[in-house]
């Protein structure tokens, strides 16, 4: 599968990368090639394969959200860190264009 500059600009753009000219050719060969080698698993029959979930047995081990309060001065010093803040909110950038 050969992706395509404008695919790769795209994606560039979302990761928020700036690419050369150099890395454009390099990535878009390299991805291309990752899309090829992945395209073969459509290849494989696993029709007659058994349904596996977990090999190994393991079973996760979950534990209960508790919320533990911090104190005024651990806030404090947390906000006071922040590069930038609204009241009692850490600002960060945005991940989404604005249209």
């Amino acid at each position: 599968m050969r992706l395509s500059l404008e695919e790769l600009l795209h994606i560039a753009k979302l990761a928020k990368l700036s690419l050369t000219k150099e890395e454009q050719e390099k990535f878009c060969n390299q991805i291309s090639d990752i899309l090829t080698f992945v395209s073969q698993l459509k290849e494989v029959n696993v029709a007659e394969s058994a349904l596996t979930g977990n090999i190994i047995g393991e079973i996760n081990n979950w534990r209960n959200d508790i919320h533990v309060p911090s104190s005024s001065e651990t806030r404090k010093a947390l906000l006071d860190a922040a590069p930038e803040r609204d009241g009692d909110l850490i600002k960060v950038p945005g991940v989404f264009d604005e249209k």
